[in-house]
């Protein structure tokens, strides 16, 4: 088969995976969902899970077999961090932005942890 003719079969998006993908067992981990309290009558968060969280929790699904996680909702959005002056604390002015609402890829969520908490989840994970 010459180029030609591969050119009119390979069509859309091609997704290549690693040597040894296919041994791996994998787990998406909603971050936001992990140990999360809700209030099931208003279907909103009391406390939302965090880094920490699924750190705690890679024990037990490695346990379970899963030998890779896919952790979703890892991105900064658009929740609009600020610091509290009268507490030094840092709030949300918009705790509810979704996960799928990612507009800095370059950050890590600091509402789920920041840095030092994914950085923990991958110390975990190793």
């Amino acid at each position: 088969m010459d180029n030609q003719e591969v050119g009119g079969i390979a069509q859309g998006r091609f997704i290549v995976h690693g040597k040894g993908i296919r041994d791996h067992a994998f787990h998406e981990v909603q971050i936001d969902y992990q140990d999360a309290k809700i209030d099931k009558q208003l279907n909103q968060f009391i406390q939302r899970g965090t880094f920490k969280d699924v750190a705690d929790e890679i024990p037990v699904l490695a346990r379970q077999g899963i030998t890779a996680c896919y952790l979703m909702g890892t991105l900064e959005r658009d929740n609009y961090p600020f610091l509290n002056k009268y507490s030094n604390d840092i709030e949300y002015r918009k705790d509810d932005a979704s996960p799928l609402a990612a507009i800095d890829r370059s950050r890590v969520n600091s509402m789920l942890g920041g840095d030092e908490g994914l950085a923990d989840v991958v110390k975990t994970a190793k």
